[in-house]
Parts: C-alpha cells; structure tokens; sequence
C-alpha cells in the first residue's frame, strides 16, 4: 500500500511538474504572439514611415533624407534590442521557476525514498527477528539463511551498515 502511495505521490508530481511546464510554455506562447504582432505593427509603421521619408526626399533637401533613415535604423536597433532584452529576461524567469519546481519535487522525491529505504529496512530486519518457538526444530531455518544471503549483497552494496 506505501507503494501506490508512493506512486500517487509520484505521479502527482511528475503532473505537477507538467502543469507547470504546460503554464510556462503557454506563457511563453502567448508573449511570443504578442512579440508577433507588435513586430507586424512596426513592419506596418515603418512601411509607412519609409513612404513617408520618400516622399520627403523628393520634396526636401537631401540632408533630410540622411537624418531621417538615421532615426529609422536606431528605432529599429533600439526595438530589436529591447525585444532581445525582454525575452532573455522572460526566459532567465522560466528558467529559475523551472528549476526551483524540480528542486521542490527532486528533495520531495529524496524524503519518500528515505522513507521507503528505511520502510524497507524496518520490515527485512523485523522479518529475520523471528522468535525461537516459531523456528525449525532442527535449529536451522533455511528460509532465514537463504534470504540473509541473497539479501546481504544488496545491502553491502547500498553501503549501508546492516545487521541480519
């Protein structure tokens, strides 16, 4: 039963964790869509400000012409550079709420398994407890011995101290 138990917990927090990938992801989508339409809208604008600085051109004098495409790359420099900047800023937010969610669930995950561990080790230790009267009356048990044995690897391996 602690393992469905365990299983639940688990699965709810790989859920967990998928909702809030899905949140951000979603996030992330609907900034991308606005970044979209803001970049048309200035695709937009600057098609008519090119207009704009054309006819100007035919009607003023040159000097006008220069200054004004110079004003046009730096908006467009600036835009792009604050997109650039707010999207890292967004991405960098992901980033840390995405690992701090892992982290929650990954120390969430280490305590349940501490305490199946030791679940584990309560119930292989109380079994090998078993009282005299309920032993072979030849004075051997060879289900004890046998699951001592195959037991005792694992244990070691484990790098825990055991005593069976």
């Amino acid at each position: 039963m602690r393992l469905s138990t365990n299983q639940e917990l688990g699965g709810e927090i790989a859920s967990h964790l998928k909702e809030q990938m899905e949140k951000y992801r979603g996030q992330a989508e609907e900034m991308a869509q606005r970044l979209e339409k803001q970049a048309a809208e200035l695709r937009r604008e600057l098609a008519n400000s090119q207009e704009f600085v054309e006819r100007m051109t035919r009607e003023m004098e040159p000097q006008i012409n220069a200054r004004l495409n110079e004003a046009v790359a730096r908006a467009a420099s600036e835009f792009e550079g604050a997109t650039a900047r707010t999207a890292h800023r967004r991405y960098e937010l992901m980033l840390e709420n995405t690992q701090a969610v892992t982290q929650e669930a990954l120390l969430k995950l280490d305590a349940r398994s501490a305490e199946v561990q030791a679940l584990v080790q309560s119930a292989v230790n109380s079994a090998w407890d078993i009282p005299a009267a309920d032993r072979p009356a030849c004075g051997c048990d060879p289900f004890r011995d046998q699951g001592k044995s195959r037991i005792r690897p694992f244990l070691t391996r484990r790098g825990e101290p055991r005593h069976l």
